[in-house]
């Protein structure tokens, strides 16, 4: 996957509109990294063009290995107790991953025949409901970080189609084009927490545990040498550990 480093990584701006609510809640719910990462997937997955088939399995391809240093870092610097968002994550990925649907739902069906537009109109109505039933039953949690993983990834779905939707992007080839950035540029700017992760599995274990932390910390380091060298560009945000940071766009000086 390239990194638009030199751009700032602007996919992690836009991919987060202040101009579409979230459902169900007054204040926006922090944000994850894995889940808007396998839900813009998913709908790459579903809008590209035939001819766009090989640019599709690299996609899938990368993001499926880009994954598993998302999920270390968030395993290892979520302190914002965003477990249900991260298994709704989980949840989406598998069933992208494994048999091309999301939540059970074939997307790449619900697009034939339609433009990119339409089937992102459709599919964000439809989340409406499902997710407005929710947000009005009397088992409704009032911290959006307890309710049930497959509600969140619904609201999820909904508010990044109306982002995409806000974009004018036209026609399917740019639309994917697009998401690709994206997804490109939130995975770029999640991987910037790789070191602090290295150095924590160096230091910040007990005697006991210590030594086999520092092995897999040298695993780590070796596997993403390459990344880190692409990522010692900045600058970068204050706590930039978590995406809402980026969004911010409160930056420090590397």
């Amino acid at each position: 996957m390239k990194f638009t480093i030199s751009q700032g990584f602007q996919g992690v701006v836009q991919f987060n509109s202040t101009e579409v609510a979230s459902l169900g809640t007054e204040e926006p719910p922090h944000n994850c990294w894995a889940l808007p990462i396998v839900t813009l997937t998913s709908i790459a997955m579903a809008i590209a063009p035939p001819y766009f088939l090989k640019d599709v399995k690299l996609l899938q391809c990368g993001v499926h290995e880009s994954l598993k240093y998302v999920r270390l870092i968030e395993k290892n610097l979520d302190d914002r107790r965003l477990i249900n968002m991260r298994k709704a994550a989980d949840i989406v990925w598998l069933g992208i991953d494994t048999n091309g649907r999301w939540l059970g739902k074939d997307l790449k069906k619900l697009a034939l025949a339609k433009s990119a537009d339409r089937f992102l109109q459709e599919l964000a109505e439809s989340l409406e409901k499902y997710a407005l039933e929710y947000s009005t039953s009397p088992k409704k949690e009032e911290d959006p970080r307890d309710w049930p993983a497959k509600v969140l990834a619904a609201n999820s779905m909904y508010k990044l189609c109306r982002t995409i939707l806000l974009q004018k992007l036209g026609t399917a080839d740019r639309m994917f084009e697009w998401l690709q950035k994206t997804i490109t540029d939130i995975v770029g700017a999640c991987l910037t927490n790789l070191p602090k992760v290295i150095y924590m599995k160096c230091v910040c274990n007990s005697i006991e545990f210590r030594e086999e932390s520092v092995r897999d910390a040298a695993y780590l380091l070796g596997e993403t040498e390459e990344i880190l060298k692409k990522l010692e560009i900045g600058p970068y945000p204050n706590d930039k550990e978590y995406i809402d940071s980026w969004i911010s766009g409160d930056t420090e000086e590397p």
